[in-house]
Formats: structure tokens, sequence, C-alpha cells
């Protein structure tokens, strides 16, 4: 993100050294430090909630997936049952026996 290099860290650590001077400077270290730690406590806990919030959303998205699923697999269930149950089905079934005794016939003749 940011590229500090040595002689930069040299530079702030005496502006630092000369406007905050030898005694106040330990305390105020202290308190950034703490301040920094804090700061990534926050960040963390955004970044958890966001990414908690994007799996239940995930999960809420995959609920519905299966049950758009589960009731189009139930409708096509009940079609082909209908159809089963239809004449067009039972004459196509006729049909298809009548051919087979057919070759059936014309094979034995053979």
């Amino acid at each position: 993100m940011f590229s500090v290099g040595f002689l930069e860290i040299c530079v702030i650590c005496v502006v630092s050294f000369v406007l905050i001077g030898p005694k106040n400077l330990p305390k105020v270290m202290i308190e950034l430090g703490k301040f920094f730690v804090q700061i990534r406590r926050v960040t963390n806990e955004v970044k958890n909630s966001v990414t908690e919030a994007v799996r239940e959303a995930n999960l809420e998205i995959e609920k519905e997936r299966d049950f758009n699923l589960k009731k189009s697999s139930e409708d096509l269930k009940a079609k082909v049952e209908t159809f089963l149950e239809s004449e067009v089905f039972s004459e196509q079934i006729e049909k298809s026996e009548k051919l087979e005794n057919k070759k059936r016939v014309k094979k034995e003749k053979l």
C-alpha cells in the first residue's frame, strides 16, 4: 500500500523526536500503538460482519435454488405420471407391441 523506506522512517523519527521531545516520545508511541490496535480490531470486525452477511446471502440463494429445483422436479414428475396415464401413451405402447409382433412373425417365417 504505502512504500516507506529506511530514509523516510529516519526522517519521521527525527521530526517526532524534535516536536514531541525525548520525555513524551515513549508515551506517544505507546498511545499510537494502542490506537492502531483498535483500528485493526474495528476493521477485522467490519470484515467479519461483511463476510458473514455474504455467507448468509449465499445460503439463502442456495436454499431458494434447492427449493426451485425440488419444485420443478415435482412438476416434471407429475407431468410424466399424467403422460403415462394418458391414452396417447397407451396407444403408443399398443403400436409398439404390434410392431414387435409383426417383426417376430416375420422372423418365424424365415
